[in-house]
């Protein structure tokens, strides 16, 4: 359905679910008498923050079948690897922000990768520990496989130093210490990681970052998050109930 007019716009915001029936109601009625072009219109829920400039894009694109993924509401992209994309996302189910992964819609042609991968997942979700994401969810909505992930703001440990420099070796050390915290919590459950380097470890910064103010000494607090499980595998010496499905 193409938005050519502020009654396509409401229809279209009816029919996707981004809004709850309540508050699509109140912007037709309240909000939609007022506006006669239907960008304006969407800009201003923007600014009231009931939708996200990720959202309208893909609203007036045409492409608002992407905004939902199973139980989850897709808010903003947050990037991008070898094999998938992420996006920030709502869990209508728990009430909660979750960071979504998604396989690249070519993978869903390898039944058996995409199979493993979930195997692997399925024992990732057994980890509790500060310094590894946790996953909430690993399942598929037809051809589409997702996992979703706890969601925190920061940057990746890759792009902190692109961006600031060499860490001071108190700092490095600081983050090497937590990263081995994790990865032994890991390794006494029998998982190993398997692609450990710098794009892989989240920093999550107390307070988020602005994108501009980060600087080298100015992450006291920073707690390392060990990202992308998705190569991990389970030793044969391994807890029993760890141990993978066979394909």
């Amino acid at each position: 359905m193409s938005i050519d007019s502020v009654e396509t716009f409401l229809a279209v915001l009816q029919r996707t679910q981004v809004l709850t029936p309540e508050e699509a109601q109140d912007v037709a009625r309240e909000l939609g008498p007022h506006f006669t072009d239907p960008h304006d219109l969407a800009r201003y829920l923007v600014e009231l923050e009931w939708l996200t400039s990720y959202q309208v894009r893909l609203l007036f694109s045409n492409r608002w079948d992407e905004l939902t993924i199973g139980p989850y509401l897709v808010l903003d992209r947050l990037g991008e690897g070898g094999v998938s994309e992420v996006f920030k996302a709502w869990d209508t189910i728990n009430g909660r922000i979750v960071a979504l992964k998604v396989l690249y819609q070519h993978l869903t042609n390898h039944p058996a990768a995409v199979r493993q991968l979930q195997c692997e997942l399925q024992a990732v979700t057994r980890l509790s520990h500060p310094n590894i994401i946790r996953t909430f969810d690993a399942n598929q909505v037809g051809p589409m496989s997702y996992f979703a992930m706890e969601f925190v703001e920061g940057l990746d440990l890759d792009r902190y130093v692109r961006r600031c420099g060499p860490l001071p070796v108190q700092e490095a050390c600081e983050y090497v210490r937590q990263v081995a915290q994790g990865l032994q919590h890991a390794h006494q459950l029998g998982l190993v990681h398997r692609d450990i380097k710098p794009a892989n470890l989240f920093l999550a910064i107390p307070g988020g970052w602005d994108g501009e103010s980060l600087s080298v000494g100015r992450t006291a607090g920073t707690v390392v998050k060990i990202l992308d499980w998705g190569l991990a595998r389970v030793r044969s010496d391994a807890d029993p109930s760890l141990r993978l499905p066979q394909l």
